[in-house]
């Protein structure tokens, strides 16, 4: 109940600083014939055009301050709606390799290189090699059943952050279900790798 109100709010905030960067627009774009015309009748100095001139330049000042911090504070809560998105869909990225995943490589257990490459990727790497097995199959399979539900819930969250998002999280819904009622490990295997995919360009999905 207190959404709609909450953008109704955001709404009337928008709105008033638009029409206040439309006045700011009207009045230096009519402010040279004010000037002239109070050139003419009296001393520039006895004008409160200046002060005007001055106020409207602290109202420019303080309207790119809200701008900037209100743009900050959207980008925060869309960012935290993602991490709370992604956080669910990591079980998948665990279960699909364990042993690729959570095991560091040869050379980063040496020191010798970092290992930083992507985890969705390892993943997508190992269940294309040797890295598969109907154990794994099944284990996804029943993620994927567990975790449906709460993932057809977070739908909105998706929408609130924006259409991109949206799209890819009913991208990761539809290759879930098709997890859950696939019936051979190969069709399990396929449909896991194409889930990983679709994680993958959800992280590389930019917020603004």
């Amino acid at each position: 109940m207190k959404l709609p109100v909450q953008r109704e709010r955001v709404s009337f905030m928008k709105g008033l600083v638009l029409f206040y960067l439309i006045f700011l627009v009207i009045f230096f774009a009519a402010a040279p014939f004010f000037t002239l015309l109070l050139y003419w009748e009296t001393d520039l100095s006895e004008s409160i055009l200046p002060e005007l001139v001055g106020f409207c330049l602290q109202g420019i000042f303080l309207v790119l301050i809200f701008a900037l911090y209100e743009r900050r504070s959207a980008i925060n809560a869309k960012r935290s709606q993602k991490i709370a998105l992604r956080t669910l869909l990591s079980a998948f990225v665990s279960h699909c390799a364990p042993s690729e995943v959570s095991q560091p490589s040869e050379k980063q257990a040496e020191g010798d290189l970092p290992d930083d490459t992507n985890p969705v990727q390892r993943c997508l790497e190992a269940i294309s090699g040797d890295g598969w097995s109907e154990e794994v199959g099944i284990e996804l399979k029943g993620l994927a059943d567990r975790n449906l539900t709460a993932l057809e819930s977070l739908t909105a969250v998706a929408a609130q952050i924006d259409p991109e998002h949206l799209s890819t999280w009913i991208a990761i819904l539809d290759q879930s279900r098709q997890i859950r009622d696939a019936r051979e490990s190969e069709l399990i295997r396929q449909a896991t790798q194409e889930l990983l995919e679709v994680i993958l360009k959800f992280d590389e999905l930019a917020l603004y």
